[in-house]
């Protein structure tokens, strides 16, 4: 099977609600080019759903620009097979591909899949994560208010987040010493995991498959010991992270937001989500404080309405304060001149045995100017 190539326009018409599900699978593995590189704006460590090393993010300086909306093309070529799903099969491609269990066509670790961590003994459901300490909770609440502040206010001193400037067309460049494969890339239909968090208020448009799904991966190189690859389903206004697992190579703001660029402007980007989420700071944290917190039990969270956190509350901070929220902050930093985007608030919900977290973006609209009239 032939790798993929730059060849097509991207901003094709997504498919009418009637019609099935468009895929494109390419295999192909690799090393990785274990090369030092520049900082690039997020954590040093792994932001995979799974992981919980939170290591200190490396020195780098430099002004944020504004990164301008380019035409781009997606890798497709004669060779490559095409297959059409059924609607009434993609029940089955979800739960392949919605990140709790991982694609069936990957090459998973224990560290891809669900911990396998304690089950509650009220409800039976996993309990992902470790327990959180109060010395946790404050770190997250002072790390989410630094990033809120830097999100805020272009004044506020110490943020080393640089621009983002990488593409799929360079993840994916044959010339490079161990490139990107993309395994399947695919229209599909709307997330089962984004029932109940409250999709009617995202004014995003719904029905038939308008996501592009798309399995990003890159084999382990001699010093690393697992797969770099990363799982997404963009429509427009909204990117949805399903699995997400870095050992080395581009940080998952850099990729989220190439992927985004793919078919749309980053202007019109108001969403970011994680889908059963099972890290080992973001999940325990919702499961053990947050939920506990506000009255309600984890067992029963399904019955629970979803949860809104609204800018500079406590509960904001510190879910911004954790793995996952420092991915969505560098990713608006790495990508918007600050001050002039901003997480607006945070959403939690549950349908399944782990969480689902949503953070709302926004633009900043500037107060006017008041003009002095002349007497």
């Amino acid at each position: 099977m032939s790798d993929a190539s730059i060849s097509e326009s991207q901003n094709e018409s997504i498919p009418e609600s009637g019609e099935g599900i468009i895929c494109v699978s390419t295999a192909g593995t690799g090393e990785y080019n274990t090369g030092e590189e520049d900082y690039n704006g997020a954590d040093e460590d792994s932001l995979d759903l799974n992981q919980h090393d939170d290591e200190e993010m490396c020195d780098g300086s430099g002004e944020l620009e504004e990164s301008d909306h380019s035409s781009q093309s997606w890798p497709t070529n004669s060779s490559d097979r095409r297959r059409r799903r059924s609607l009434d099969s993609q029940a089955r491609a979800d739960a392949e591909h919605r990140g709790l269990y991982g694609s069936g066509s990957s090459s998973g670790s224990s560290k891809r899949q669900c911990l396998e961590g304690s089950t509650d003994a009220a409800g039976g459901r996993a309990r992902p994560g470790i327990e959180l300490t109060a010395e946790d909770v404050t770190r997250y609440r002072k790390t989410g208010a630094q990033y809120q502040a830097w999100l805020d206010n272009p004044e506020v001193p110490g943020c080393r987040i640089q621009p983002a400037t990488l593409t799929i067309e360079e993840m994916i460049d044959e010339a490079q010493p161990m490139p990107w494969k993309i395994d399947e890339s695919c229209f599909t239909v709307e997330p089962m995991a984004l029932a109940g968090g409250d999709i009617e208020s995202m004014n995003i448009a719904r029905g038939g498959p308008r996501y592009r799904y798309t399995h990003l991966r890159q084999g382990p190189g001699p010093n690393a010991l697992d797969a770099n690859e990363f799982e997404h389903r963009v429509a427009h206004g909204v990117i949805v992270a399903e699995r997400i697992y870095r050992e080395d190579g581009p940080h998952w703001n850099e990729v989220a937001r190439a992927q985004y660029l793919l078919d749309f402007n980053l202007k019109t980007l108001r969403h970011v989500i994680f889908t059963n989420v099972s890290n080992e700071e973001t999940a325990p944290y919702i499961l053990y404080e947050l939920y506990p917190r506000v009255g309600a039990d984890w067992s029963q969270s399904r019955n629970v309405a979803c949860m809104f956190f609204e800018h500079g509350s406590a509960e904001y901070q510190e879910l911004l304060g954790t793995k996952l929220g420092k991915a969505v902050a560098c990713l608006i930093l790495s990508s918007f001149p600050r001050g002039t985007m901003k997480i607006t608030r945070v959403v939690t919900w549950c349908n399944s045995t782990t969480p689902q977290i949503r953070f709302e973006i926004e633009p900043v609209i500037a107060a006017p100017v008041a003009l002095a009239i002349a007497a």
